[in-house]
């Protein structure tokens, strides 16, 4: 479902998007009536802005009037409270005329408050709504055979009732009723949600009507239906050299480099910091000689290691069992029993591409060593989260997986995470919307102060369409090439924060020196010993992992923990280099590349000069 209402139209997200007490619907009932104020007419430009007192709420609270003069204040604008969304980011009209870079300004400058998680914009989803079941809606579906196609098992619900004990018999025949099929309530998610089963799987559109149903229940806060991420698609070359690590090296001589060679005079990381990388797991025991530095060890003996398997399908996880604290890259291959057994429609592979520990070498493989490839953060703590598998993974484990990483004691089959991240690192994604869970998880990890950084995939096109890099307050990265200029394969779009360098191989001839180096295994199906080794990769997979690399170099030398999250996002937009002159970020596509290419040295000069 719907993480805020840009496509819905103002009536209907007055009608729906609400989550106010009883004693207060009469009123806005009333208020819903009422011609819009002087000023703020109904095509006026609006923005969303989440507020850190707003996260975990179940009802809507009021603003205080002294807190809407500070905003106020800050825009430098009158604000109309318009609504809220599912999740409680409150939504303003700003005065008429406004164009959408005055309004991108003004959440800018809004973004900054303490107070405030996140203020964007609120831009159109897609550039023309699709129809489905009757409603408008911004749900990303190409065509209707892609929305007849997909299967839908399960749906998430969440209640206003936000307690830990499952709902009555009589509450879940009341939603029975409503849905219209029987309904199973299997365990609680770790925003709060109730996982549950649908009898037989449905298609998109009669997802959407059950969706719909539900949500007209006055107790249902809202409902998301569990769809499938993938890690983002890998070329990978045929040349097995390692040694051209361009993305760290000098910008005179590679433009699409991150600089990050010139970040390590001022820091080479902290030991303090920790990134979880939200994947395939990764490779141990046997362990990668790259990587197996970099791990945290809970026992003398080093047979375990900090980070949760946290895929809840055995067939998915491959290793004979649900959650577990062994996130051991499986590996991802597929084959034509397991797609038929399970009826999933997902790409047959040759071999696992180890997706997980390619990500983690980039962001920290063990540097200095005199062994392979060196990781952009010396010293960063990487905490593996599993959530990807065969076929992919679901919402509801990776959503698990983000309030697992925090620390949140209350996921379902875990034990309490000691390393809580300070940066999440999510190098997959799926088409359609941000959903309200993904969401919340997002603003959870925010009000945590942790930073999510989100591949913005890799089909070449507007980014608007792929989750969770669509997600409100989350730092989306697209891949340019070793030139610098956008990569072909790489989504772009308004919502792009920054560029960071991905690879190409295609459009520059081959060869390993223009993808992306990192660590992995070169078996087919299971990772052996004898088999480790450095590949070439290239896509959005990896240019996310560069932006948390060079996020962890930033929090090690923010000595006075001054550091946010919209801060962070601030700093590597307001220090990114201008895109190159003749490429598509300066011609068709300008503005929606990103503000510019990470550079690692200024970003972490900046935090140095930072007041």
């Amino acid at each position: 479902m719907m993480a805020n209402d840009s496509s819905r139209g103002i009536a209907m997200f007055n009608i729906k998007c609400l989550a106010f007490s009883a004693r207060r619907r009469s009123m806005l009932a009333a208020l819903a009536l009422m011609a819009p104020m002087a000023g703020f007419p109904a095509e006026s430009p609006t923005l969303l802005l989440m507020l850190k007192q707003d996260v975990g709420l179940t009802e809507s609270r009021s603003l205080e009037p002294a807190q809407l003069a500070r905003l106020e204040n800050r825009v430098g604008y009158k604000l109309q409270w318009v609504g809220n969304t599912r999740t409680h980011a409150r939504k303003f009209g700003l005065p008429a005329g406004l164009g959408i870079g005055a309004v991108r300004e003004a959440a800018g400058r809004l973004a900054t408050l303490d107070e405030v998680l996140w203020a964007e914009a609120d831009e159109p989803v897609l550039p023309s709504p699709i129809q489905i079941s009757g409603r408008t809606t911004g749900r990303a579906i190409s065509s209707a055979g892609m929305a007849e196609s997909a299967q839908i098992e399960e749906i998430v619900i969440k209640l206003r009732d936000a307690g830990r004990q499952q709902p009555a018999k009589e509450v879940i025949d009341q939603l029975s009723r409503a849905a219209g099929i029987p309904l199973h309530l299997e365990w609680r998610t770790a925003g709060g949600g109730w996982l549950c089963r649908l009898p037989a799987p449905v298609t998109v559109n009669q997802a959407s009507t059950i969706e719909n149903a539900l949500e007209s229940l006055p107790f249902v806060m809202y409902v998301d239906s569990v769809r499938a991420r993938n890690v983002q698609a890998l070329v990978t070359p045929n040349d097995p050299d390692f040694q051209q690590q361009w993305y760290l090296q000098s910008v005179t001589e590679n433009p699409g480099s991150a600089n990050v060679q010139a970040a390590w005079a001022l820091t080479q990381g902290s030991p303090k910091v920790t990134v979880a990388v939200l994947d395939t797991g990764i490779l141990f025991r046997p362990t990668h000689p790259d990587l197996g530095g970099r791990l945290t060890y809970l026992d003398p003996a080093g047979r375990r290691i900090a980070g949760w398997d946290m895929i809840s399908r055995v067939w998915q996880a491959r290793d004979g069992n649900r959650r577990d604290p062994r996130p051991t890259d499986q590996g991802d291959w597929v084959g034509s029993v397991l797609k038929n057994a399970h009826r999933k429609i997902c790409e047959e592979t040759n071999s696992s591409t180890w997706h997980g520990s390619h990500v983690a070498g980039i962001i920290g493989a063990s540097t200095n060593n005199s062994t392979g490839v060196s990781g952009i953060d010396w010293h960063a703590r990487l905490l593996p989260v599993r959530v990807m598998g065969a076929c992919g993974g679901d919402v509801v484990d990776i959503v698990d997986g983000v309030y697992w990483a925090l620390g949140d004691p209350w996921v379902r089959g875990t034990r309490v995470n000691d390393y809580p991240a300070q940066v999440i690192n999510m190098s997959l994604g799926g088409e359609g919307e941000c959903s309200d869970m993904e969401q919340e998880s997002i603003d959870y990890a925010l009000s945590r102060n942790a930073v999510v950084v989100v591949a913005a995939g890799n089909d070449g096109v507007d980014a608007s369409q792929w989750s969770p890099g669509n997600c409100r307050g989350v730092i989306s990265v697209s891949a340019v090439d070793k030139l610098g200029n956008l990569a072909a394969y790489s989504n772009y779009g308004a919502n792009i924060s920054v560029a960071a360098p991905g690879g190409n191989t295609g459009t520059l001839g081959g060869g390993t020196d223009t993808g992306m180096l990192s660590t992995a295994n070169v078996s087919a199906k299971k990772p052996l010993p004898i088999m480790m080794n450095y590949l070439s990769y290239q896509g959005t997979s990896m240019s996310a992992p560069v932006v948390s690399g060079v996020i962890a170099l930033m929090l090690a030398m923010d000595t006075r923990q001054q550091l946010t999250p919209q801060r962070i996002k601030t700093l590597l937009e307001n220090t990114s280099r201008p895109f190159p002159m003749g490429g598509r970020c300066n011609g068709d596509l300008a503005g929606l590349c990103g503000a510019g290419i990470v550079d690692a040295y200024q970003a972490v000069k900046a935090v140095m000069e930072t007041p």
